[in-house]
């Protein structure tokens, strides 16, 4: 080749922003361009130097690759012997100790010569964060409510329907609760909106501490909330909801009277012919005969007439 077009070439490599790198048979450097140098090896010789102990010493400094998964001696001879016997072409992301990350392209040539081509992807490194991030935090959201931070609706009764499912083939018991606290609309026009968030918060908050976490706690919409108990009958789920019941404590409000609420509920073991949607009417029903005897109480669904034995 024209000497004079290499001169251009090697002149343009130099001054663009690829990082280049030619070894030669050996593994040894015959040509890295300054940003390649300053990316992986900047302390290494500007003579012939072993392609994998440059970048060893790098590390060994504090620079060039960022290496956390193995130790130095053990990172050295792996790359080495993987350019040797590997795929005549290699593919992969890492990142350097800068915060930099970059596309790199390992391809041994015909001659046994290895050509290593790098390019700087930070900025899409930090897109594809950027959107992980928000596809994590839209899924949070979808599955969680935002106030209680328990079950979203639609979340909570897909789960307890699968939940259900399950238990229902292994012939294991299944119950849910339906719970409502007490007359929230009077404390909302008592004390307002902000006062009834709080109430709410409370009241999600006792029933996380204080429930198995085996059970699963799902916000059904306004003051209502659904508590599934895996494993548990009936007469057991109605038990642990009336020991939550007995020990609510008030809120506490400073500057301010503490204030004591309650909640009413309905409880329903499955049966074997149960969807979600049919053990929930039962519990609501139940729900309903808790409200109307009294509120403050917890009542157990009747069993179907179909519900053998």
């Amino acid at each position: 080749m024209d000497s004079a077009i290499v001169a251009s070439l090697l002149s343009g490599l130099d001054g663009g922003h690829a990082a280049v790198c030619l070894c030669d048979e050996g593994d040894t450097v015959r040509y890295a361009n300054a940003a390649f140098r300053a990316a992986f090896f900047p302390n290494a010789p500007k003579g012939p130097v072993e392609f994998s102990a440059a970048l060893a010493e790098a590390i060994r400094a504090g620079m060039g690759i960022k290496l956390d998964s193995m130790p130095v001696e053990v990172f050295e001879p792996r790359v080495r012997e993987r350019r040797r016997t590997g795929p005549a072409r290699y593919d992969f992301t890492l990142d350097l100790v800068d915060g930099t990350w970059w596309w790199v392209n390992d391809h041994r040539l015909a001659n046994g010569w290895t050509l290593v081509i790098a390019t700087e992807i930070s900025s899409l490194k930090a897109e594809e964060i950027r959107l992980r991030i928000a596809h994590a935090e839209a899924m949070k959201e979808a599955q969680a409510d935002a106030l209680t931070e328990t079950r979203s609706r639609k979340y909570g009764l897909a789960q307890a329907e699968s939940e259900l499912v399950r238990h229902l083939a292994d012939d294991i018991p299944f119950t849910l609760a339906v719970l409502d606290i007490d007359h929230f609309k009077r404390i909302n026009d008592t004390f307002g909106h902000v006062v009834g968030d709080e109430v709410l918060k409370h009241f999600a908050q006792a029933l996380i501490s204080r429930l198995s976490s085996v059970d699963h706690i799902t916000r059904l919409g306004g003051e209502e909330f659904l508590v599934t108990m895996p494993t548990s009958s009936e007469q057991m789920g109605a038990a642990r909801i009336q020991r939550l019941l007995r020990s609510i404590e008030p809120l506490r409000r400073p500057k301010h009277a503490d204030l004591k609420y309650s909640f009413s509920a309905g409880v329903a073991m499955a049966t074997p012919l149960d969807t979600i949607g049919s053990l929930m009417v039962r519990a609501d029903t139940a729900l309903y005969e808790a409200k109307h005897g009294g509120r403050g109480r917890v009542c157990i669904a009747e069993r179907k007439s179909t519900d053998a034995a």
